[in-house]
């Protein structure tokens, strides 16, 4: 089998690998929210461990899980008896279709990682195309303080995308996320349930009352949505691994052959 011929069949074989895992990502769809414009209510202009970093509201759409967005104004003027504690707003630049949200709370990054108490509890997503007029469109309860909520819904096409914070962590008043992602997916929806805000934390340190213990709520293995949405990625990962080591066999089997017709001519 002469020079080229190898690679013709080496380049399809490349391009049906990408093919693969193009397809896989695509059901996801690309993050809408990724470096967009962003604007919030405020943020903590001394935060990180050395208390002199910016936690700016660009920081929620940087694609980075380790760093976050924080406000930590105890009491907005402009939001009193409104009910809302805190609000960051996405301008997605143009009106866009979406179909999933994902936030993304402050015990994923580093700094907070020992302490789901600071995720946020209670928020509400509305969408707008104006910045006038606001519908809302999902109402989430994550009473169990989950790092992550992954919310499916009936598609919408809007510009800008709100996010009102309701109740705020269980440790003060303070905002933080550290990534919402916005996507039109063609994913299988998985449900992820409320969770009532007096239940328990993911996981809840009992030390102090009954020795060295760990309870675990709603937000357990055993009824965890968010682990499904893991299982689920688990899966096209392992489909689309499996189908490029069969086609990798495909192909040496039949460099083989015609390497041997080649032979015995």
């Amino acid at each position: 089998m002469g020079e080229n011929a190898m690679k013709r069949i080496l380049t399809l074989f490349m391009l049906l690998m990408m093919s693969f895992v193009w397809c896989a990502s695509a059901q996801q769809g690309a993050n809408l929210a990724e470096g967009c414009k962003v604007e919030a209510c405020g943020f903590n202009e001394f935060g990180g461990l050395s208390a002199t970093e910016k936690e700016n509201p660009e920081l929620a759409v940087d694609v980075d899980e380790d760093t976050k967005w924080d406000c930590n104004v105890m009491q907005h003027a402009d939001l009193q008896d409104s009910g809302v504690l805190h609000w960051i707003l996405l301008d997605l630049c143009a009106e866009k279709e979406f179909n999933k949200i994902v936030l993304k709370h402050a015990s994923n990054t580093t700094i907070d990682k020992d302490f789901p108490t600071y995720n946020t509890r209670e928020m509400k997503l509305e969408y707008s195309n104006d910045k006038n007029s606001w519908t809302e469109f999902l109402h989430i309860l994550n009473g169990d303080q989950k790092p992550t909520n992954t919310r499916y819904f009936d598609a919408v096409t809007a510009r800008y995308v709100r996010l009102n914070i309701l109740v705020s962590g269980a440790l003060d008043t303070d905002a933080r996320l550290a990534e919402i992602e916005v996507y039109n997916s063609s994913e299988t929806p998985v449900e992820e349930e409320d969770v009532p805000l007096n239940a328990p934390s993911e996981t809840t340190d009992t030390s102090s009352l009954s020795g060295d213990t760990t309870t675990r709520g709603a937000g357990s293995e055993t009824d965890n949505p968010s682990k499904d949405n893991s299982d689920s990625s688990i899966m096209i990962i392992v489909i689309v691994i499996v189908a490029i080591l069969f086609m990798g066999a495909s192909v040496a089997v039949l460099i083989f052959v015609m390497k041997k017709a080649g032979n015995n001519k």
